[in-house]
């Protein structure tokens, strides 16, 4: 069970019952892993991670308006969406986000089995200027 302390977990740690932090996508891949299912290996960024990203760079409370604006009768989400996207994709990565990004990344580099191997990601982990391996 993931805690509000976790960040980033490996997929082998996430469970059904973490939907609220690690997401729907990471919690079925988790389950999958878990069941013995093949699924790449890979990690969740958390929600507090997220959270955390945009909180030290000052950003959470304009994407909540942001949002908040898009749901106005009329609004034009198209435009509104892409300031926020835009938002994202300035972010600065702090240091301690980037570093436990990378340590996982080496992790499922060291146990991979075979070349067959790929890193999963999300939408989140992607807008967030992260690629696979």
């Amino acid at each position: 069970m993931i805690t509000d302390a976790d960040t980033i977990v490996s997929l082998n740690s996430v469970t059904r019952n973490d939907v609220a932090a690690a997401g729907g996508k990471g919690a079925n891949l988790g389950e999958l892993r878990r069941a013995g299912f093949p699924t790449p290996p890979g990690f969740v960024i958390t929600a507090a991670a997220y959270l955390r990203v945009l909180d030290e760079n000052g950003v959470r409370a304009e994407l909540a308006e942001l949002h908040d604006r898009s749901l106005v009768d009329g609004a034009d989400a198209a435009s509104i969406g892409r300031q926020a996207r835009t938002k994202i994709e300035e972010l600065e990565l702090p240091a301690w986000f980037r570093d436990e990004v990378q340590v996982q990344a080496f992790v499922i580099a060291s146990d991979r089995q075979n070349d067959a191997d790929v890193l999963a990601m999300n939408g989140a982990s992607a807008a967030l200027g992260l690629s696979p391996l």
